[in-house]
């Protein structure tokens, strides 16, 4: 999932208008209010955020975030994450990439 960041926003990459809810991504219309979530790395952790408002495209689902959001989303990456202020933990397996047998691709 791609959540854009204030520091990270191409234009073509901020919310639609109210007045035009086609994806930019597909041309699609029709974007549906959601909650996201996304995870950022923090050292040698990972930080799930959920519960984010956004517009979301049913076609190709690309996640458009208000300018408003992302900002709040970078001072919450900026502060750190302390394990005191998380409302939840969830295990997630990690695997170590295997190169695959000579004669692929």
């Amino acid at each position: 999932m791609r959540v854009n960041l204030i520091n990270e926003v191409a234009d073509e990459d901020l919310m639609p208008t109210e007045t035009a809810r086609t994806c930019r991504s597909c041309g699609s219309g029709g974007l549906e209010e959601k909650t996201i979530e996304t995870a950022f790395w923090r050292e040698s952790g990972l930080a799930v955020i959920r519960g984010i408002p956004a517009l979301v495209c049913p076609s190709c689902g690309e996640e458009f975030v208000e300018d408003r959001t992302a900002f709040g989303l970078d001072r919450m990456r900026g502060r750190g994450f302390s394990g005191r202020a998380a409302v939840d933990h969830v295990s997630v397996p990690v695997f170590e990439y295997v190169e695959p047998p000579s004669g692929f691709g």
